[in-house]
């Protein structure tokens, strides 16, 4: 008994063969096949930033003041960081970026009036230094200003990065690519 291969048979064998010769590309980079210093270099956003667990790119405090009538009111200052950028080039120069607002009580206008009076502090801070690896590429060392700060490599792809700062777990860095 002779078995024939249906249109639809014939079709699907012509697409699985058809993929695997022109599927991949071999122009387009994976992480597999580029080295860490190939994936760290570029520019990274970082996207989650706690120390101890607490968040380090928006913190809010909620306190109280006694104005000098003798009544107590409530206020919440906030501070936030966004955008906050990182930067690794081929030459091993490391610098970040980044645009902070501290949304804060005006302490002499609200005792003195009774009412909470808020102030915005902007600043933009940019900060230069170098990188580089430990000899078995698991540490980034950042060197800042004659401080360096060594980052232990939890993750690191062509699109995302998990660090931990060496010597404890308590500041976590997630950063993706640009």
């Amino acid at each position: 008994m002779k078995k024939h291969i249906s249109a639809f048979g014939f079709a699907l064998i012509a697409f699985v063969f058809g993929f695997g010769l022109f599927g991949c590309n071999k122009d387009n980079p994976t992480s597999s096949n580029l080295t860490k210093a190939e994936m760290l270099q570029g520019n990274w956003k970082i996207v989650s930033y706690t120390i101890g667990g607490i968040d380090q790119l928006y913190t809010e405090e909620n306190n109280f003041i006694q104005c000098s009538s003798g009544a107590i009111i409530p206020f919440t200052n906030t501070y936030t960081i966004n955008p906050y950028y990182w930067n690794f080039s081929a030459n091993q120069i490391w610098n970040s970026q980044f645009h902070s607002i501290d949304h804060t009580i005006d302490m002499s206008a609200s005792i003195s009036n009774c009412l909470v009076t808020y102030v915005n502090v902007e600043n933009d801070v940019n900060e230069a230094g170098t990188w580089e690896f430990n000899a078995n590429e698991t540490q980034i060392k950042i060197m800042i200003n004659g401080i360096q700060d060594k980052w232990n490599i939890g993750s690191l792809t062509n699109s995302a990065m998990h660090l931990t700062l060496d010597g404890g777990t308590s500041h976590q860095i997630h950063l993706e690519k640009l």
